[in-house]
């Protein structure tokens, strides 16, 4: 019998997070911050099938992304995603993504390169934007040529924000 997904909605200080998935498939969906609870719930039970609230598969990964957004360093490249909705070259790049350390940027044409793919990066742009799980793989990282966000699913002006962050606790060492 097939597990059932789980949700969780808890609150960051930079607003509502939510989480959803399976323990055996690992995590299908997450929503960044936003300012209501319900609309973080409204918007995972959009991206999942799920109608199962539970905190408890997700107790860990809870903890790491409160550290997160309350300016310590987190790493989310061993936490398990489940990417099977996602074609071979969207899962490609996104298992790509996943290597840009901490605090650090790279560029569209750059990732893919790293892919592969190193004509594709209009294409890298698109697999980006089915990223169903932002901030565990980390999209926000990835910016235009030029030095700009570029595109983001939740705003530049969030990306760009996420991308100070980071820089901001890389440079006092937290």
């Amino acid at each position: 019998m097939k597990e059932q997904a789980k949700f969780t909605v808890f609150r960051t200080k930079w607003g509502y997070f939510a989480l959803a998935g399976t323990e055996a498939a690992g995590i299908s969906a997450a929503v960044l911050p936003t300012k209501h609870k319900k609309e973080a719930e409204k918007q995972i039970r959009k991206r999942t099938d799920t109608r199962i609230a539970d905190e408890s598969p997700f107790s860990v990964l809870k903890r790491r992304i409160l550290d997160y957004f309350e300016g310590k360093r987190a790493d989310f490249s061993d936490v398990p995603v489940d990417l099977h909705s996602l074609s071979r070259f969207e899962q490609k790049v996104l298992s790509t993504a996943r290597k840009i350390k901490f605090g650090q940027t790279i560029s569209y044409c750059e990732l893919a390169e790293w892919a592969g793919h190193p004509r594709a990066a209009r294409a890298v742009g698109n697999a980006l934007s089915k990223n169903p799980v932002p901030l565990i793989i980390p999209c926000h990282r990835i910016i235009r040529s030029d030095g700009t966000p570029g595109k983001f699913s939740s705003g530049s002006k969030l990306k760009k924000k996420l991308i100070e962050h980071e820089k901001k606790i890389v440079s006092f060492g937290k």
